[in-house]
């Protein structure tokens, strides 16, 4: 598969700047019971 340059830009952000999506953040946030996985979904679908 050929990386586009969106998968560049997530790809440094991951590795250079430590950075999470809105979704992995709202995983947290369920693992933590702030939150339903539900609710995460609806917001942040992907």
């Amino acid at each position: 598969m050929e990386n586009s340059p969106i998968t560049e830009i997530y790809r440094y952000i991951d590795e250079h700047l430590k950075m999470i999506t809105l979704y992995e953040d709202g995983v947290l946030k369920v693992l933590q019971g702030f939150t339903t996985l539900e609710e995460v979904n609806r917001v942040a679908a992907i």
